[in-house]
């Protein structure tokens, strides 16, 4: 489904004003290709499936299965004349019979994916304990069935993450929470249906994955969800009232926020950071934070060469964090997970 001309002017305008941003607050050298892909693909086929099976917009942010690798060519003239080759009757045939292949092996994936939540005595807790009600819109394909409701796979990773947040910062004694490079939204949905007290939220990504959570957001939430075209060039500060705010900002907009914040959270965001992208959001999270306000920045253990270690995030950053590590909750991954903890 096409973008409305508003939607389209949304992306165009935070696309322009990310190109004119300070380097700090653009893409890294990882994300930068990806960012243009993304925002390519949006004004050209729109964001309805962009869970499924065919879209790149999440690839590395979300939870989209990629059939036909073509669609994850980039945008550059090398990848455009490979594109093309792929398409001539001999080449493209190998392709048509690559995507038979990976529907197969996506079908078994997802199969087994589903015995395996179901089977689960950890998923039986996190349903008993959360609610994850309308986890798989917008063509999500890693789907599970448990007592004949349908459940994202993804949500249930996120929610099993939040639980052991739960056990660290007190959720249910907060009030506002800003989330940094959250993916497309799913984890805010989470806490809201969760904790019934949150009611302020900043939640920043980069262009043009603002947009899509954004969109995601304001398909639950409506006029409650403020985007670029509300709030761009005025300072950014909650009502002092208890109805429900989302703002969806960009990053050269945290210069603009003047409201305290009880809990700031990072989803594996900080490892594709550069050090000077680090230290500037961790001294607006020391400025910003609430007297009794936390932060929790979630990590992989591992890292590579297009990724920082812990250790040293903790020491760019300046901030007291505590450590715990516990494995993740995902079907066919050993991973361990790594939560820093700061509270005041």
């Amino acid at each position: 489904m096409k973008i409305t001309e508003r939607q389209k002017k949304l992306i165009d305008l935070i696309n322009i004003d990310q190109e004119k941003a300070m380097p700090i607050y653009k893409a890294s050298s990882y994300w930068s290709y990806k960012c243009k892909k993304a925002s390519h693909w949006i004004i050209k086929n729109g964001f309805s499936d962009m869970r499924g099976l065919n879209s790149p917009i999440l690839t590395s942010i979300g939870d989209n299965l990629i059939l036909d690798k073509r669609n994850e060519f980039g945008l550059g003239f090398f990848s455009k004349i490979l594109k093309i080759i792929s398409y001539l009757p001999i080449i493209n045939r190998l392709y048509a019979n690559q995507v038979v292949v990976t529907k197969s092996y996506l079908d078994s994936y997802i199969k087994n994916a589903s015995y395996f939540y179901q089977n689960n005595e950890r998923v039986k807790y996190l349903l008993e304990n959360y609610k994850l009600k309308n986890s798989t819109l917008f063509g999500c394909e890693k789907v599970f069935k448990h007592k004949g409701e349908s459940y994202s796979g993804y949500y249930l990773e996120q929610a099993d993450v939040l639980d052991e947040i739960n056990k660290v910062i007190d959720l249910k004694n907060i009030k506002s929470v800003f989330e940094i490079g959250g993916g497309f939204g799913s984890s805010i949905h989470i806490l809201l249906q969760n904790f019934k007290n949150i009611k302020k939220i900043i939640y920043l990504d980069l262009a043009p994955y603002i947009f899509p959570a954004t969109e995601y957001l304001r398909h639950f939430y409506g006029d409650s969800v403020k985007d670029y075209l509300d709030h761009n060039n005025k300072e950014i500060k909650f009502a002092d009232n208890d109805e429900l705010e989302i703002f969806c900002i960009t990053p050269w907009q945290i210069r603009n926020v003047k409201s305290k914040i009880d809990y700031f959270h990072a989803v594996y965001a900080f490892q594709g950071m550069t050090t000077e992208v680090i230290k500037n959001y961790s001294d607006y999270m020391k400025s910003l934070l609430s007297l009794k306000g936390g932060i929790v920045l979630t990590c992989f253990t591992h890292h590579n060469a297009k990724t920082l270690p812990i250790d040293e995030i903790v020491e760019v950053s300046g901030i007291d964090f505590d450590k715990k590590e516990f494995p993740l909750f995902n079907f066919n991954n050993e991973e361990n997970c790594c939560l820093l903890i700061h509270k005041k």
